[in-house]
């Protein structure tokens, strides 16, 4: 018999299909080898009879077990299964010159089979073949189509098909990352294709039943492979434009300091043997299994892959002020998480050589010995000599504060609080918890290497943040003190209490008198009654200038800025008062504003002492001079008498009065005074002077006054006597 080929393929991974023709009633084997069999020319028959387990139709009957009949069939015995024409067209019958299928079975996958062949044989002379006409395996004179190196030359070399998903057989990803930006996944594939790649945050919720293929192509990050090692490098999420994309795109791009799942999928680049692409996709269940080892990869997915964090943290300022005499407070926020630093430094113009000073901090030397104030060591300060001021920054941009109160030398032998009222710069610090959370992970990649450091601010950043800071200043918050308070006593005038003083430090004081006769004056006068005064001035507090407030009455209130019904009455002479003095400084906060220290009550209290040197506010009965004359009110005259003028008379003060009688201007004699002759210009010269001559002379029984003990009462003076020019002597 004739064999005509018609066409073969692939058709699984272990099977070839062969649709062939055959010119007569016959039956066919075929076989296939991936090389030439030993002594096929010899042996043909046998050998692809012998392949007959692994050759049969389409309806899976074993080749040399069916027959492909032709129209004799009709003529010879039933015994060959044709008895009528019925039978010859049943179903599933393989006639002449009609295709015959025949499937070759049990091959290997992917497999080049270059050696196929196939075989027939006729049903001569009985119609069963007992004794056939075989095809010859090859002769020049025999048909070409009777040839079976003829047939096999036709069918050629034919590929199983490739039916087996691609697996990696590397599969590796930096741990951390080389990047900031970017996840580069280095792979290699079992055979030619192309994987595919997507990455999610650990922290995202996402797990492997979220991350199906579809998802994985979506992300758009893939590389073809078709030997050595390829590599997919993905900066985003997905790498999709959302204006030509249906779905919401994920574009957000790879974190520096973040944790990454990446699940990677493949598919293969296999064919049918017409060269029509049949590619084979991996299952979901491998994209999703573990890779376990790098160079043997389980699975394509690689759990928490850290991206590298390779930027300092960003400190911003966000306050900073004194908030004591020696603290000094800064809020600062950084831009990841991580830790904060302060420490104080002295200003270069300072006295104080044994602490770091601005311009000694550098970032050159770390060795203290060779030169001190290595700008981290000195920020992180000293546990054991109280200096480090630092605060755990749990959270990107948040508020925390860094309390900065003493100074480290910078032998960094000890140290010292802040000094009150003094300049300081401060340098702050920080570095990322980059490698803490890289270390302590609950979960880190098969090719995980512990970074080797946090990022720590380079020095300018120090800097800079310095000059923002600017110089700050420990606060004032101890109260002023008198170093002079002084009250003439008496006064220097009738109308008005002078107060003399000098502060400690810039500040103003408040006076307030109290008369010391009053009911009042069984208690100390509080602070507000001081101030509610109005009395008050200021002084500079530099050591030699004195500042003075002038009382003219107990207080000097604005009705319009009080309701208080306080005590306008004038200072009075020939009165005792007690002075109360009390003072504010002048302390501003770090941004100028008022942040007065007030004395307090008991140094108010206290009473003064020593004027130079005061060891309180109150200065206690201090008299207002009286230098006004009283007023002598005439009220009567009369001779009581021979010898006695009988006086009433008043002051408009308690005072003494003295009276005296004179000549008359016409009077004879010269022993006494006459009423022209007395003056008030000259006391030694003119014995007539009046203040003495009318207050007279004990001796010569020539006094003649009343103690006055209340304005404007009558008191009454008999004169008797009258005292002689000499003062010697007097007559009746």
């Amino acid at each position: 018999p004739q064999i005509q080929l018609v066409a073969r393929e692939s058709i699984s991974r272990d099977e070839i299909h062969i649709t062939l023709r055959v010119d007569e009633g016959a039956r066919v084997w075929c076989a296939a080898w991936a090389s030439p069999p030993p002594s096929i020319a010899g042996s043909y028959e046998s050998l692809i009879k012998g392949f007959a387990a692994n050759c049969a139709d389409t309806q899976s009957r074993a080749c040399g077990s069916f027959w492909v009949y032709d129209f004799d069939d009709l003529e010879d015995s039933a015994s060959d299964g044709v008895a009528a024409i019925s039978d010859y067209n049943a179903a599933g019958t393989w006639t002449y010159n009609e295709d015959v299928e025949i499937v070759l079975s049990g091959l290997t996958e992917e497999l080049e089979y270059s050696h196929i062949y196939c075989f027939a044989e006729d049903d001569e002379d009985d119609g069963v073949g007992s004794t056939p006409n075989i095809m010859v395996y090859s002769s020049p004179s025999a048909p070409a189509a009777s040839q079976v190196l003829h047939v096999q030359t036709q069918l050629g070399s034919v590929t199983t098909l490739d039916e087996s998903p691609p697996s990696f057989t590397t599969l590796a990803i930096d741990d951390p990352t080389a990047y900031e930006t970017k996840i580069i996944v280095t792979f290699s594939l079992n055979e030619a294709g192309t994987a595919y790649c997507r990455a999610t945050r650990v922290d995202s919720g996402e797990s492997s039943d979220d991350l199906h293929v579809l998802k994985i192509i979506s992300a758009g990050w893939s590389a073809t492979y078709t030997g050595g090692t390829a590599t997919i490098e993905m900066t985003r999420i997905e790498n999709a434009d959302p204006a030509t994309v249906l779905h919401d795109a994920e574009t957000t791009s790879i974190a520096p300091g973040v944790q990454y799942d990446v699940y990677c999928w493949a598919v293969d680049v296999a064919e049918t043997t017409g060269g029509l692409p049949r590619p084979n996709f991996a299952l979901h269940s491998y994209s999703s299994a573990d890779v376990g080892s790098v160079s043997s990869p389980s699975g394509g997915r690689t759990a928490a892959v850290w991206v590298v964090d390779a930027t300092p943290p960003t400190m911003t300022l966000l306050h900073v002020e004194s908030i004591n005499h020696e603290t000094l407070q800064v809020i600062l926020q950084l831009d990841e998480p991580g830790t904060l630093w302060c420490a104080a430094a002295e200003l270069d113009g300072s006295s104080i050589a044994t602490n770091c000073k601005e311009s000694a901090v550098q970032d050159t030397e770390p060795d203290n010995s060779v030169t001190p104030c290595y700008y981290e060591t000195f920020v992180k300060g000293s546990y054991a000599h109280s200096t480090t001021f630092r605060a755990d920054v749990h959270a990107a941009y948040e508020a925390y504060t860094i309390a900065v109160d003493r100074i480290w030398l910078s032998d960094r032998t000890g140290s010292s609080v802040l000094r009150r009222e003094t300049p300081y710069k401060i340098f702050c610090f920080a570095e990322d918890d980059w490698k803490i959370e890289a270390d302590n992970a609950t979960l880190n990649s098969l090719s995980f290497v512990s970074p080797s450091g946090p990022n720590m601010v380079p020095f300018n950043a120090t800097e800079a943040l310095v000059a923002q800071i600017g110089t700050q200043t420990t606060l004032d918050d101890t109260p002023p003190s008198f170093t002079k308070l002084e009250i003439e006593d008496p006064t220097a005038y009738d109308t008005m209490i002078i107060v003399t003083f000098r502060l400690n430090e810039a500040g103003t004081a408040y006076c307030r008198p109290l008369r010391s006769d009053s009911a009042a004056a069984a208690s100390p006068m509080t602070i507000n009654q001081i101030v509610n005064g109005q009395w008050s001035a200021a002084n500079p507090g530099d050591g030699t200038t004195t500042s003075t407030i002038e009382i003219t009455r107990m207080a000097q209130p604005d009705p319009a800025l009080t309701t208080s019904d306080d005590e306008t009455a004038l200072v009075d002479d020939q009165q005792q008062y007690h002075v109360y003095c009390w003072a504010h400084d002048d302390a501003a906060d770090s941004f100028g504003s008022p942040r007065l220290n007030y004395m307090i009550q008991g140094y108010v209290d206290a009473v003064v002492a020593t004027p130079g040197a005061p060891e309180g506010g109150t200065t206690r009965s201090v008299w207002v001079v009286d230098d006004t004359a009283p007023t002598m009110i005439f009220v009567h005259a009369e001779a009581i008498n021979d010898e006695t003028i009988h006086l009433t008379l008043q002051l408009d003060e308690p005072g003494t009065i003295w009276c005296a009688a004179a000549e008359l201007d016409g009077s004879a004699g010269a022993t006494y005074c006459k009423d022209s002759e007395m003056q008030d210009t000259d006391l030694s010269v003119d014995p007539c002077y009046f203040e003495v001559q009318i207050k007279g002379g004990m001796a010569d029984s020539t006094v003649f006054s009343a103690e006055v003990h209340e304005a404007y009462r009558d008191v009454h003076v008999e004169v008797d006597k009258i005292w002689g020019k000499s003062k010697s002597g007097s007559g009746a």
